[in-house]
């Protein structure tokens, strides 16, 4: 699997090039059956960067969508906390540990290639990760993978449901007080309405 910014193509045969959606997305997209682990691994890699963002109050966000590709395609695609991509020195590394045959050990020298790379410590909160998915038919199970990845490497997630992506790409604007209280709100609303 390659990882796709917004300026194109990596592989013509197996994905297809994030050029043409929601500004400034980086991820991976194939037709989902492909991305089963894809997910899983992109919700660890996910929540461990957040682990060196410091001790912000931020979060990172993750939408499973192929926006307008065909139904039978799925992708992920990932904000950091400023809402746009995740920096473009990382795709290298982050396409390694996706393709990684022994993830254990690629789970700790990613840890500390983001060590170097944010030249910080990881940050002693938990790492919040906003999620939501598109209502293909396969994108519950693969934002299900996706949580567990990020539960795996205790990540914290806020589900947003389905969505369109701007959604959980905004979410990474707010300070996490505010989040939480947008998620409350959100959910008195729909206790209101049954």
């Amino acid at each position: 699997f390659f990882f796709q910014a917004e300026d194109g193509i990596r592989d013509f045969c197996l994905s297809r090039g994030l050029g043409d959606v929601y500004k400034r997305q980086a991820g991976f997209r194939a037709r989902a059956e492909y991305l089963k682990s894809v997910c899983y691994r992109t919700g660890i890699l996910t929540s461990q960067i957040g682990k060196y963002h410091g001790d912000k109050e931020f979060a990172l966000g993750l939408m499973i969508t192929a926006s307008h590709n065909p139904v039978q395609d799925n992708g992920i695609k990932i904000a950091d906390i400023d809402g746009g991509m995740i920096s473009s020195a990382l795709e290298p590394e982050i396409e390694r540990f996706v393709n990684s045959e022994n993830i254990e050990a690629d789970i700790e020298y990613f840890d500390k290639m983001l060590g170097s790379y944010f030249n910080r410590e990881k940050s002693k909160m938990k790492p919040v990760v906003i999620v939501g998915c598109d209502n293909r038919p396969s994108s519950d199970e693969l934002l299900e993978l996706a949580k567990e990845g990020i539960k795996r490497n205790h990540g914290i997630t806020i589900d947003v449901g389905k969505v369109t992506t701007p959604i959980p790409v905004s979410y990474t604007h707010l300070t996490l007080p505010t989040i939480y209280s947008v998620q409350i709100s959100v959910v008195a609303v729909s206790l209101k309405k049954k």
